[in-house]
């Protein structure tokens, strides 16, 4: 199954209010939607508490 982009994001977002939006799951989505890279401009990618999220969304 293949979700929506959007969908993708905003649940990733919402799931990682308290980690600074998951800056490598946003590094992860940017083959999904480089845009998403200019909107939220994430520099540190030394966190990863959000990577499992990616893999659960994207089933």
């Amino acid at each position: 199954m293949t979700m929506n982009q959007d969908v993708i994001i905003a649940r990733i977002i919402a799931a990682s209010k308290d980690i600074f939006a998951c800056e490598k799951a946003i590094v992860t989505l940017t083959r999904v939607s480089q845009s998403l890279k200019k909107k939220y401009k994430f520099k540190n990618k030394k966190k990863s508490g959000c990577s499992y999220f990616v893999r659960l969304s994207m089933h």
